[in-house]
């Protein structure tokens, strides 16, 4: 028996020994981490912003897990208001004098972020300063920034890729009978579509009407936008994309040759050519082969050196809503009714705040957690505090419950609102 105590005594005591030398090296891995992002890089004088994102650009970044923060990878996420931010300080920064575009790690957002980031884009433009687009590819997001550059240089080796804008999902029905599993659904609506992969092998007439109807409207955006900015004749980027297989034949199958003689760049520069023509507008990096800039990451860190701790007792609160809406506590990436209600509250009890913007990007979920927060929204204006609702790509079913009783309703041209819908 002694013996028995002895070894589970000693497994104890060995697991505790491997758990303090875990948490100790994830502390030296934080601890590093902070450490290098520390160091510090000077804004050239009389060079360039490189707009460089990597990663989604969204209104909101996911918390890394712990195994993000173990296997040393780091969120591949952008805020919009970083990138708005350092956008408009580069405009009016002296140091600056243009600003390259590099959106080879940029992979995508949603047509509202697009479009708000692209009004920063412009301003920047408008004041004088040249932007440059360059990169190996372009997707049909890149592209949508590239275009609004005063030139886009492609690699001779890449393409541009405009295909428009689709929809497709899983459908369950047939593998679900198979399962011998019985789905019982009730609903409302004949286009209230969020269950019909339990209950089809297809998408249904009404679901491919509404469908297409949205997508019509987000293509039809896109087009007309990028037309304007590079200057097509209307209806030409339309003709050029349908017409494709003729194009890319008269370019003897040389997808860059095509993207350069249909308009869609303005010259094929490899990359050492590209950094060549750089070097001779903005100058020679000091240390290195590269020319003089400084990135979106290294920008921002020199942006928020500067900041100051804001005093004025007149705040306006922002909270912002992104995810599917779910009951009780969420992590960002989802809408967690009793965490917006609390971020909701504080905005409500804060003195200081004077006004509570909510920055929906939802496609609804939960009807009582939609509703749980929508009474916190309707406990701030008894407070006599405004609230404002700002949509970012879209505001459906909850999403939109949720900034029913706002005061006003802000959104551009791009976001996706939708019909609430009852299904179960």
């Amino acid at each position: 028996m002694k013996a028995i105590f002895s070894f589970i005594w000693g497994a104890i005591r060995a697991f505790t020994t491997v758990a303090a030398f875990i948490f100790f090296i994830l502390v030296f891995v934080i601890i590093v981490g902070i450490s290098g992002d520390g160091q510090r890089v000077e804004v050239p004088q009389g060079g360039a912003f490189v707009f460089n994102p990597v990663g989604q650009i969204v209104d909101q970044k996911k918390i890394p897990t712990i195994n993000d923060v173990l296997s040393g990878a780091k969120p591949v996420e952008v805020k919009l208001r970083d990138a708005m931010k350092a956008v408009k300080a580069a405009k009016d920064d002296d140091k600056i004098a243009l600003m390259v575009m590099d959106l080879d790690k940029f992979t995508g957002a949603g047509p509202a972020v697009l479009h708000e980031l692209g009004g920063a884009l412009e301003s920047f433009r408008k004041s004088g300063k040249k932007i440059i687009a360059v990169g190996d590819s372009f997707g049909q997001p890149q592209y949508y920034l590239a275009a609004h550059a005063d030139e886009i240089w492609l690699n001779p080796a890449g393409d541009v890729g405009i295909m428009g804008y689709g929809a497709y999902g899983p459908y369950f029905s047939d593998a679900l009978d198979k399962l011998k599993a019985d789905v019982h659904v009730f609903r409302v609506g004949t286009y209230k579509s969020a269950v019909e992969p339990f209950i089809r092998n297809d998408m249904s007439d009404a679901a491919k009407e509404a469908t297409k109807g949205f997508l019509d409207s987000l293509w039809g955006n896109y087009l007309a936008d990028v037309t304007r900015l590079r200057g097509f004749d209307e209806g030409a980027l339309s003709a050029a994309i349908d017409g494709m297989v003729d194009n890319l034949r008269a370019a003897d199958g040389d997808v860059s040759k095509m993207a350069l003689d249909l308009g869609w760049v303005d010259a094929l520069k490899t990359r050492s050519e590209m950094t060549a023509a750089l070097v001779d507008l903005v100058g020679k990096a000091d240390m290195g082969e590269g020319f003089k800039g400084i990135g979106l990451t290294d920008y921002l860190k020199q942006l928020r050196s500067h900041d100051k701790d804001d005093k004025d007792d007149r705040l306006v609160a922002v909270v912002s809503l992104r995810g599917a809406i779910v009951p009780g506590k969420a992590p960002v990436g989802q809408i967690g009714a009793d965490t917006a209600v609390k971020l909701i509250k504080a905005a409500r009890t804060n003195d200081k705040v004077k006004a509570l913007v909510l920055r929906i990007d939802s496609p609804g979920g939960s009807v009582f957690a939609s509703e749980v927060i929508r009474q916190a929204v309707l406990d701030v204006q008894k407070a006599g505090k405004p609230v404002i609702a700002s949509y970012g790509t879209v505001a459906a079913s909850g999403g939109y419950w949720i900034s029913a009783n706002a005061d006003e309703i802000w959104r551009c041209r791009k976001p996706l609102p939708g019909p609430s819908e009852f299904s179960g």
